[in-house]
């Protein structure tokens, strides 16, 4: 994790940090999530009592890759964090004006998803996870709604995602129970996704 920008830390009124120019990722790899900004601000009466508890989180301008090697290996800059998921929650979590190029390098294609937006919350940062969002693709907007279960002990999430194209009367709708093996995703369909209309 690293801070290539101004550091403002405050106590009062409400204890809050503000970061910019952060970066992160896996040591040695190539790939890493950037933002313009981070903002935290923690609930005092948690915080006194010891609990890591985040009232509001605001990340601006976040900027990743990710994908499948051609291997099937999953490539994903996001790495293990040391200490318990379960320890932090947050409240409200928005993101803005986001990027994300996603890679599948067996079949040299990509997907770039820009002016990525979400609202919802965390229970931990373990999950459960929900709240919704858009993102833009080719100048199409896609409004979505997302909500995922807890990170089991084996790495496993289920995840629940609606997609709702803003100039078609129709939600498409999937279930996936998501666990990685050996750095090698498997997605197992709950409900095939679905067209609603």
């Amino acid at each position: 994790f690293r801070v290539t920008g101004a550091i403002d830390a405050r106590l009062l009124p409400t204890p809050t940090l503000m970061l910019q120019g952060v970066e992160f990722g896996r040591p040695n790899e190539g790939s890493k999530v950037r933002a313009r900004a981070l903002r935290i601000e923690f609930a005092l009466g948690a915080l006194v009592r010891g609990a890591w508890r985040i009232a509001d989180a605001r990340l601006e301008g976040p900027e990743l890759t990710a994908g499948l090697g051609s291997t099937g290996q999953l490539s994903w800059p996001v790495p293990k964090l040391g200490f318990d998921l379960e320890g932090v929650a947050i409240e409200r979590l928005n993101i803005e004006d986001g990027r994300a190029v996603l890679v599948d390098a067996a079949s040299d294609s990509r997907l770039m998803l820009e002016n990525v937006e979400f609202r919802g919350d965390l229970r931990s940062l373990a999950g459960p996870v929900k709240g919704d969002g858009s993102f833009d693709i080719a100048g199409q907007r896609y409004p979505y709604r997302l909500s995922t279960g807890r990170i089991a002990d084996d790495g496993g999430i289920k995840v629940r995602f609606a997609v709702e194209p803003t100039d078609l009367p129709l939600t498409v709708e999937t279930d996936l129970a998501i666990s990685v093996e050996r750095g090698t995703p498997r997605f197992v369909t709950r409900h095939p996704a679905r067209h609603v209309e």
